[in-house]
C-alpha cells in the first residue's frame, strides 16, 4: 500500500516540492475531495509510515505538515479519526502518534488539528505541556500556515493558547514571565469577544500575578510604550471600562499617557475613550 500516494500525484510537475504541491489549488481540491479516501484503508502497520515518511523531493514536509499547513476542518477530522481507528488496539502507540501530531499542530498553530487531537488525548504531562507551550510561541512554522479570511498568525497563536490553557488549568506556574511578555506582544485583538492578550493572562495566571509582576511596577506600561503595543493598550482600556480589575495605575505612567495621546487614545481620570 503506498500511503504517500497523496504527495506524489495531483500536480502537473513531478519536480515540485511537497510544499509547492500543497499550494497548488487544483492539488488541494483533489486531495480534500478525492485522494484523502486512501485514509480509509490505513491499518495499524501503516501508521509509522503515514506519520513519518517524507516526500522524496522535500527534506522536511510529511503528510502531517501538509494537513497542519492547511488545517482544513474536514480533512483534519478524517485524518484524526483514521489515526484513532487504526491504532485502537494499541493505546500507547496511539498516544505517541497523537502527541507527535500535536507537537506539529502547535508549531503551525493549526487550531482545527489542535482541537481534534486534544479531544482524543486524556491528559498530558508537565514536560509535554511545556513543549507544546514553547512550540505555540514560536512563529516560524505558523507563518507558513495557509490563512483564510484574512486570519493572522497572531490570531492562531491566541486561539491555540486558549485551548491549551483551558485543558491545563493546573499548570499556570509553567507560563513564566518571558512567555507572558511574548503573549502581551502579540498585538492581537478579538473584536468579536472584545478580548486580547491581557484577558488571556488574567484568566490563566490571575489578578494577583498581574498586579505583582506587571501592574504595580509600571512594567506593563513600559512594555506598551517601548514596543508600541496599540492592541494591548486597547485591551487595557477595555479592561478598565468594564472594571474587570483595577488597572488605573497603568495609566498613571506619564510616558504611556503621552503615547496614548499621540495615537488617538485619550486618558482621563474616570473616562477612557478611543478616537
Amino acid at each position: 500500500m503506498i500511503l504517500f500516494y497523496l504527495l506524489t500525484i495531483g500536480c502537473e510537475s513531478p519536480e515540485l516540492s511537497t510544499k509547492e504541491k500543497s499550494l497548488q489549488k487544483d492539488f488541494i481540491e483533489k486531495a480534500t475531495e478525492d485522494e484523502f479516501d486512501f485514509l480509509d484503508d490505513v491499518e495499524s502497520e501503516d501508521l509509522d509510515r503515514l506519520i513519518q515518511e517524507k516526500d522524496e523531493n522535500d527534506e522536511e514536509d510529511t503528510l502531517v505538515d501538509i494537513i497542519a499547513t492547511w488545517d482544513y476542518e474536514d480533512t483534519v477530522s478524517h485524518f484524526v479519526e483514521t489515526l484513532d481507528k487504526a491504532s485502537s488496539k494499541e493505546e500507547d502507540k496511539k498516544r505517541a502518534i497523537f502527541m507527535e501530531c500535536l507537537e506539529k499542530a502547535f508549531l503551525y498553530k493549526s487550531v482545527n488539528l489542535i482541537k481534534s487531537i486534544l479531544d482524543k488525548v486524556d491528559e498530558i504531562s508537565d514536560d509535554e505541556f511545556k513543549l507544546l507551550l514553547d512550540n505555540c510561541l514560536r512563529v516560524e512554522k505558523g507563518r507558513q500556515k495557509i490563512h483564510f479570511d484574512y486570519r493572522t498568525v497572531e490570531a492562531d497563536i491566541y486561539e491555540s493558547l486558549e485551548y491549551l490553557f483551558e485543558e491545563n488549568r493546573g499548570r499556570s506556574e509553567f507560563l513564566e514571565n518571558d512567555m507572558v511578555e511574548k503573549i502581551f506582544c502579540l498585538e492581537y485583538w478579538d473584536s468579536e469577544n472584545m478580548k486580547g492578550p491581557f484577558d488571556l493572562i488574567l484568566s490563566y495566571k490571575g489578578e494577583d500575578y498581574l498586579k505583582k509582576e506587571w501592574l504595580d511596577n509600571d512594567k506593563l506600561a513600559k512594555l506598551i510604550v517601548d514596543n508600541r503595543l496599540v492592541m494591548l493598550a486597547r485591551n487595557l482600556i477595555e479592561i478598565y471600562k468594564n472594571a474587570k480589575i483595577d488597572v488605573s495605575q497603568v495609566f498613571e505612567y506619564a510616558p504611556l499617557t503621552d503615547y496614548l495621546g499621540r495615537i488617538g487614545m485619550k486618558w482621563k481620570k474616570h473616562e477612557v475613550s478611543s478616537v
